[in-house]
């Protein structure tokens, strides 16, 4: 293996956290010529200009005059198709090396040709974590494209996502080729509200479904639905099993490195035509940290530029909460202020709920000497501290329920709601879902809320 370069100048970073353009490209590689046949792997932050000749990045072709920006900490396979000259110029970490063998395995193409002959299909891609879901997936939606076929990716990795916002399952209907995800247009969004689909088993079947019923509904003649590389345990396995009977794909898309998902896969055999792959070489594992710092770098990227709106209550209607819900009982908030000696933001009853909005946190002892005394005529009290819930991610919709943008709430009260948001017009925003996660204006994730608390 030779190196045309390899790390090429030291920046200082926080966490990585600096998007490609802002990086200042110390080193120019210039004109150098490459074989065809031949294979490129480029890692970014990077720029790849072909200045003559013809190349392919996940099978979208790159021409004469044309370059593509590689994502700091992302691999691009480049194929070379006719004798080329390229310019490469990168950052920290950046490499750009010839690799001995097909950086698109020949199992890849066969599978693609294979689901190319099928008419309106659903592919379902599972695997590993690093397994190389996100590199089929978008080569097979180029070679979609290539064919004109207009195609939707239903990107349902919440903690990694390609296609919009973390915490979100996102959709791209596309007919033309694209080098990364990054040129790809966000169409539409489900909003679960955490980086991990534990806990939101339905909210994660159910978002797949609809954003594979919207693709179609948007004009996509083939839908593929990327997913999380959580493959391991009774959550994982339930998570797969009933995604893959909800949505009855035409396709399911295996890669693996060994056998480690054909217990995902046995339910299956005979009923659902599977596409065994083998895991690329070079694909490397990511660590932890890395991806959460790729995940905090999201969104803290998305939030840039985010302004504070202010949404009416009575305008809106706020979901997976209690907040909003029932009306101001002012006889239960008197009993609650003599008991406590605390005024309560909102006091509001409906069926046999109080859900008590306030400002701080009310010691456990209270807590109970409240229920003690409800407790005869009520069966839930909640009790909501704006104090533990606010940085919580919001998910935005407008009146035809069509995501518009991720939130972060910054305080509520009786009659108004104020978000953090790069919304672009407030006055669309007619739902507001309630997540689980709670974060700073970095995006880094300071805490988390369990389902139903709220």
């Amino acid at each position: 293996m030779s190196s045309y370069f390899i790390k090429f100048s030291i920046i200082n970073l926080h966490k990585c956290k600096v998007a490609v353009k802002a990086y200042k490209w110390l080193l120019n590689l210039q004109d150098v010529e490459v074989k065809r046949g031949s294979s490129l792997i480029v890692k970014g932050p990077a720029r790849f200009s072909v200045l003559d000749g013809l190349v392919e990045v996940f099978g979208a072709p790159v021409s004469s005059g044309e370059s593509f920006i590689a994502i700091a900490d992302r691999y691009y396979p480049v194929e070379v198709i006719d004798n080329s000259i390229i310019e490469v110029s990168g950052g920290e970490n950046s490499l750009c090396e010839t690799v001995s063998v097909p950086l698109i395995p020949q199992d890849w193409k066969n599978a693609v040709d294979k689901i190319l002959r099928f008419k309106n299909p659903v592919i379902i891609v599972l695997g590993d974590v690093d397994s190389g879901k996100s590199g089929f997936t978008l080569y097979l939606a180029n070679r979609f494209c290539l064919s004109g076929i207009r195609v939707a990716i239903v990107d349902s990795d919440i903690g990694q996502s390609d296609i919009g916002p973390p915490t979100t399952i996102g959709l791209s209907v596309i007919d033309k080729p694209s080098t990364s995800y990054a040129g790809l247009p966000l169409t539409d969004a489900y909003f679960v509200g955490d980086n991990t689909p534990v806990g939101h088993l339905l909210p994660m079947v159910v978002g797949t479904m609809r954003m594979v019923d919207r693709g179609f509904k948007y004009g996509a003649n083939a839908v593929i639905v990327n997913t999380t590389g959580m493959v391991y345990g009774g959550v994982a396995q339930a998570l797969k099993y009933f995604k893959i009977e909800a949505l009855n794909p035409n396709f399911i898309v295996a890669l693996q490195r060994n056998s480690e998902i054909e217990h995902l896969l046995k339910p299956f055999e005979g009923v659902i035509e599977i596409l065994r792959l083998k895991t690329p070489q070079h694909i490397p594992r990511k660590s932890r940290s890395e991806r959460t710092d790729y995940r905090e770098f999201k969104l803290g990227q998305y939030f840039i530029g985010a302004r504070t709106v202010t949404l009416k209550l009575s305008n809106i209607i706020l979901l997976n909460t209690s907040i909003g819900y029932g009306n101001e009982n002012t006889e239960i908030r008197n009993i609650i202020e003599k008991i406590i000696s605390i005024k309560p933001l909102s006091v509001k009853t409906y069926g046999k709920t109080i859900v008590m909005l306030i400002k701080s946190f009310l010691r456990p002892d209270m807590h109970e000497k409240l229920y003690s005394y409800l407790k005869e005529k009520y069966d839930e009290l909640k009790i909501v501290s704006l104090q533990k819930i606010r940085g919580l991610v919001l998910g935005l919709y407008d009146l035809g329920n069509r995501f518009l943008s991720l939130g972060i709430l910054e305080d509520i009260s009786s009659e108004d709601i104020k978000v953090k948001s790069p919304v672009k017009s407030p006055l669309e925003v007619k739902y507001v879902r309630f997540g689980s996660i709670i974060v700073n204006e970095h995006g880094d994730e300071i805490a988390r809320i369990k389902p139903g608390l709220i």
